[in-house]
């Protein structure tokens, strides 16, 4: 390997580290206005940056940063996400609740939401930080 991949390679993976570090502020203020595909869509790109830098060859984490979509279901926009959340206004919260009749917790709210768009998530919030 030679300075200049050692270079480009770190060059990769410092913009990941800084688009990764600045996420929970890009996600809190995209809430707002539910557009969190450019967030998502900025994670995901230096993701593939820094996995190409690594491994040129390989396309695992670019075909996972691109999405659960290929194994979950059709991507639904944001604002999909935020519009469809919203009906649950007023829903108690329910440690380990599933259901808008009983409550939810935070996991099967989203598990719940994203499945009314058509994605199956996994049960635990770890599981689904795992799909992506």
């Amino acid at each position: 390997m030679t300075s200049i991949d050692v270079m480009s390679m770190v060059t990769r993976l410092q913009a990941l580290e800084s688009t990764m570090s600045s996420l929970g502020t890009q996600m809190g203020n995209a809430a707002q206005s539910g557009s969190f595909d450019e967030v998502l869509a900025d994670a995901s790109n230096a993701m593939v940056e820094a996995s190409s830098a690594l491994d040129p060859d390989s396309q695992d984490l670019a075909s996972s940063a691109a999405g659960a979509s290929s194994s979950y279901g059709a991507e639904p926009s944001g604002s999909e996400v935020v519009a469809d959340a919203r009906q649950y206004l007023g829903v108690p919260y329910q440690w380990g609740g599933t259901s808008p009749t009983t409550g939810f917790d935070c996991s099967g709210f989203v598990q719940h939401v994203y499945g009314d768009l058509g994605i199956a998530l996994p049960r635990t919030s770890q599981e689904q930080a795992n799909v992506g």
